[in-house]
């Protein structure tokens, strides 16, 4: 019955985290950010403001960039019947379910099946904290934590910093919620050898990578095994071989998501950080260490006087004042070897994630996915070890009720280094005054329960409800809440059906459109943003704007492939290369807006017709653009986008054009390629007449279909090798696991 109780109050206290949805119907979702400051909704009023005038605080450029479009397109297929495996519309097509972040196989998926999208984009977001929470719960009873500390640790990990400023990406809290249920897994296992544990474990490994981030989920699985390890070091035992077998089985339980992942891996364009940004913006500053007790001592981006240079996320490493002051009060105790552990944890993952000669050389190792993923990234570990440990430490307190004297040393010596650091005015002074006044507090609670002034039910009491103050002072500062009608409202100039047709559409200067809007708004872009996407379209596209096709890739170019911009009449008119790039991957439609001050001679009307305005906005047909199917007589790369390639003659139709399958009527004067401008990928199988023919590459980045003289039909579908390959894998890893949960003696 406890347990129902705890859940009871963890979900009163995520309903007053979420009071704005609970009260107002508000969605977690920064709408704010989206028609504040991006085209085409800046330009137009919503809710009363002035067209860009709506108050923002700044976060989750990606949510609106990627993860949320991604979201509406892969459930848009699903309601269709459809597996969402190609998005067409950004890098002039690039895979959609390899690209993890889509979590299609992710179970909380079905909330989107069931539910309208932004309702269940809200229940998502809410389920992350308290998820976690409840995990944590279950995993610090199991390892003999009192109920109350328990719960203590719940609140601190499912609503610490790190869950906090990331919250609305609707991934990566997925991911991190799963460490407590995987620990508590192998825990229950081996306290019951009961086989449903068995199952739990390996059903949640694959549960968390189908969550949506590699780097997280890579470090939970390492970190799982060593803790099984570490736990339970004979390895002659039953149990724990059927662990580790397990963790073994959990990992190929998600092949039918991470084959497809790993290949869009090998062929993305993600380069190794610049070993100068690393030390200096994506390593934590050995100052930086404050923001463990102090997360806004220098400033937060959300109220805009963030003074560092580099990700306030990234930094997130706060799970609490009081926490965190009795892992202190446990260092000075008598451990054991769980806590001793964990302690030893911590210290490595500092090593590892401040900067130090060490951690520059281990980030510089040629270890797949390290050296390109951020360190700040695994800091939610911190979180959960501070969690647990400051539960540990409260559990000590409350039994034998001696706090050592050094404590309020400790802490009184932190009181005195932030209020240096504001004398430096290198620190906020309102956020001094908050942690002094939580530290105080804590210390004043503490000694008043030593002092056997407070019993211990009013005691724990008052630390979870000043542990909730604290948490919820730093959520409600961070993260933007917004009407539903601000979740993409519309835009007039997108509602015309000719830029809903497949061909592409580009936004110059003021009226740039940012990559992966289009798939919300239902168009086609030659531009995309995202983490992984294939490093030949890359290198093309930057052809735009140097003339030559690139082989190398920057810290801007591994996640962006854009269409060179700029800005005036002659920057448009001059650029040879971009006007060649742009007719190339038949870009048809380009957005003019006022701001630009462009006029007739700029778009002269024998290059582009004007074929849609309003009071900002004007769209012009350019008539330079290549169609959508052309024809040449031979294959060729494409190295000098100061020329256009050659072509040759033929008429196509395109009959059909779907994410995953496209039909071509062609009529043919001779033998030759039909080139689709499409991005080519492994996996896209076509036929010509019904006969198996092979999709090449040609100008780089497009696709090839030799074809025969005369008519011919094209019928091209996207059917993935490695998507195959992962079924198989899944379904044997699957049975592997029947058999294993079958055997007597495990």
């Amino acid at each position: 019955m406890k347990h129902w109780i705890i859940i009871f109050i963890l979900l009163v206290i995520t309903s007053l985290f979420f009071y704005k949805t609970v009260t107002k119907g508000y969605v977690p979702f920064p709408g704010d950010l989206l028609i504040s400051e991006y085209q085409p909704w800046k330009s137009y009023s919503y809710e009363g403001h002035a067209p860009g005038g709506y108050p923002n605080k700044a976060q989750y450029f990606d949510v609106i960039r990627q993860i949320y479009p991604w979201k509406e397109f892969s459930v848009s297929q699903l309601k269709q019947g459809h597996l969402p495996l190609w998005n067409p519309h950004n890098f002039s097509g690039s895979p959609l379910l390899a690209n993890l972040q889509s979590t299609v196989f992710y179970p909380l998926t079905l909330l989107y099946l069931l539910l309208p999208m932004v309702t269940a984009w809200t229940l998502s977001v809410m389920l992350q904290p308290f998820l976690a929470a409840c995990f944590t719960y279950l995993y610090a009873k199991k390892i003999g934590i009192s109920t109350a500390s328990s719960l203590f640790a719940g609140i601190s990990f499912g609503f610490s910093l790190y869950m906090i400023v990331f919250l609305e990406y609707n991934t990566i809290g997925h991911v991190m919620l799963w460490l407590p249920f995987l620990l508590y897994a192998v825990e229950a296992y081996y306290d019951s050898a009961k086989k449903r544990y068995i199952a739990l474990l390996a059903l949640g490994i694959a549960i968390s990578l189908f969550a949506g981030h590699l780097q997280l989920f890579t470090g939970i699985y390492l970190f799982g095994i060593l803790y099984t390890v570490i736990r339970h070091p004979n390895l002659s035992d039953k149990k724990t071989r059927t662990l580790l077998m397990t963790w073994l089985i959990g990992l190929g339980v998600s092949a039918i998501q991470l084959i497809p992942t790993l290949e869009l891996i090998t062929h993305s364009a993600r380069v190794n950080h610049d070993p100068q940004d690393l030390a200096n913006r994506l390593l934590l500053q050995p100052k930086q260490l404050l923001m463990m007790i102090s997360p806004d001592i220098f400033g937060n981006p959300a109220t805009r006087n963030y003074l560092l240079q580099d990700s306030y996320p990234g930094k997130a490493m706060y799970a609490g004042l009081i926490p965190f002051f009795f892992t202190v009060v446990l260092l000075f105790k008598k451990k054991t070897t769980l806590q001793t552990f964990f302690f030893v944890a911590s210290a490595l993952l500092l090593l590892l994630v401040v900067r130090s000669p060490i951690s520059i050389i281990f980030y510089s190792l040629p270890i797949p996915l390290l050296n390109s993923s951020a360190p700040g990234n695994y800091l939610f570990f911190l979180s959960f070890f501070i969690a647990i440990l400051g539960s540990f430490g409260l559990d000590n307190f409350l039994k034998d009720r001696l706090l050592p004297k050094r404590i309020y040393l400790i802490f009184f010596t932190i009181l005195c280094i932030l209020a240096f650091l504001v004398t430096q005015q290198q620190a906020m002074k309102s956020m001094m005054i908050f942690s002094s006044i939580f530290i105080m507090c804590t210390c004043i609670l503490s000694f008043l329960y030593s002092k056997r002034i407070l019993t211990t039910k009013i005691f724990t009491i008052l630390l979870i409800l000043l542990l909730v103050g604290d948490l919820f002072y730093f959520f409600r500062k961070f993260n933007p809440f917004v009407p539903a009608s601000l979740v993409f409202p519309k835009a007039s100039i997108m509602e015309s059906t000719i830029l809903h047709e497949p061909t592409r559409s580009w936004g110059y200067g003021a009226a740039e459109l940012q990559s992966n809007f289009s798939t919300m708004l239902g168009i086609y872009s030659p531009d995309g943003y995202d983490p992984l996407y294939p490093k030949w379209y890359g290198e093309f596209i930057a052809a735009s704007k140097t003339g030559n096709v690139e082989t190398t890739f920057t810290r801007e170019t591994r996640s962006d492939a854009r269409i060179a911009q700029g800005f005036g009449k002659e920057a448009f008119l001059e650029s040879i290369p971009r006007n060649n790039i742009l007719s190339i991957l038949g870009v048809s439609y380009i957005f003019d807006i006022k701001e630009n001050g462009l006029d007739e001679q700029t778009f002269n009307p024998s290059h582009y017709s004007p074929v849609l305005n309003d009071t900002q906005w004007t769209v012009y047909k350019n008539n330079a653009a290549f169609p959508r199917v052309f024809f040449m007589d031979q294959l060729s790369d494409y190295t000098d986008a100061n020329e256009l390639p050659l072509v040759s003659s033929g008429s196509a139709i395109l009959s059909s054009y779907t994410p995953q399958s496209i039909a071509i009527d062609i009529e043919s004067p001779k033998e030759q390629y039909a080139i689709l401008s499409d991005t080519y990928y492994p996996g896209w199988k076509a036929t010509v007449n019904g006969n198996p023919v092979p999709v090449e590459k040609t100008l780089h980045t497009l696709r090839a279909i030799k074809i025969p003289q005369g008519h011919s039909t094209i019928q091209m579908t996207y059917e993935p090798d490695s998507l195959k390959f992962g079924v198989i894998l899944s379904a044997i890893s699957v049975l592997s696991l029947c058999i294993l949960i079958r055997k007597k003696h495990i």
